[in-house]
């Protein structure tokens, strides 16, 4: 991403890098393993992501999917999370529906 932050007195430009690699795993018609990275090259020195101090600078997460009935899921995250001013783990749970 680039970008021009414009204000009165001057014109301030930066660019940053975001992608992420992830794997799943399935032992079973029910069960998916998966896994995730997330990183962003140039983030730290962006003026613009400056702006938003919950951004996501860096992520490493592990979850596994339980797929039941016909169209539900249910899945369990941990994630190590590093943001602009601290670093933190995650735990999440979620279910999942596709309603017609």
């Amino acid at each position: 991403v680039e970008n021009d932050l414009k204000s009165p007195g001057a014109t301030v430009s930066d660019h940053f890098t975001s992608g992420y690699l992830q794997a799943e795993y399935q032992t079973s018609p029910n069960w998916t393993f998966f896994g995730r990275h997330e990183n962003n090259r140039n983030a730290t020195n962006s003026i613009y992501l400056s702006l938003f101090p919950e951004f996501v600078q860096r992520r490493n997460m592990l979850g596994v999917r339980l797929d039941f009935a016909k169209r539900h899921a249910l899945s369990l995250e941990v994630s190590e999370i590093e943001i602009q001013a601290d670093n933190f783990n995650q735990f999440r749970l979620q279910w999942s529906a596709v309603l017609p």
